[in-house]
């Protein structure tokens, strides 16, 4: 073991309870590995749907018949990978208009959980997701003709 080395065995065994600093910094690799798992698998599906030229069907129009919420979304995000935004809208106003926000959200979520920890939902958090189904139930009925 190199001298460095045993210094930071001895300063953990001499101080066990990790600093702040420590929490934050392992708090942030938990959360980078976690956003690289998830644009990987972001990529990997929008490639997909490029090569292939179809995502993942929706079963619950198969079921129903009805377009959900979501239906579109890989061809409208397929459409804003080419830059191509107004046929993004064509194919599912939320891609152009709530996921942003959406996102947005999720990186303010991960930013205050590296830098406090705290992971809970506050209300106003609450009031937010709350907005944002409310939108997609409207967009469903609208989009559905169901009024």
């Amino acid at each position: 073991m190199d001298d460095q080395a045993m210094k930071r065995a001895e300063k953990t065994i001499q101080n066990p309870v990790q600093t702040e600093e420590d929490l934050r910094k392992l708090r942030l690799r938990i959360t980078l590995r976690s956003a690289a798992v998830f644009l990987l698998a972001g990529v990997i599906y929008i490639a997909g749907f490029r090569i292939f030229g179809h995502g993942v069907p929706c079963l619950f129009r198969r079921a129903t018949g009805l377009l959900c919420p979501g239906c579109g979304m890989s061809r409208a995000l397929g459409a804003i990978s080419r830059g191509n935004i107004r046929q993004a809208l064509e194919y599912n106003v939320l891609s152009v208009t709530l996921l942003p926000v959406i996102l947005l959200y999720l990186f303010y979520r991960a930013v205050r959980y590296v830098k406090t920890g705290y992971d809970a939902f506050r209300i106003p958090e609450r009031l937010f997701l709350l907005v944002c189904i409310s939108i997609c139930a409207f967009y469903f009925v609208l989009r559905n003709g169901l009024l």
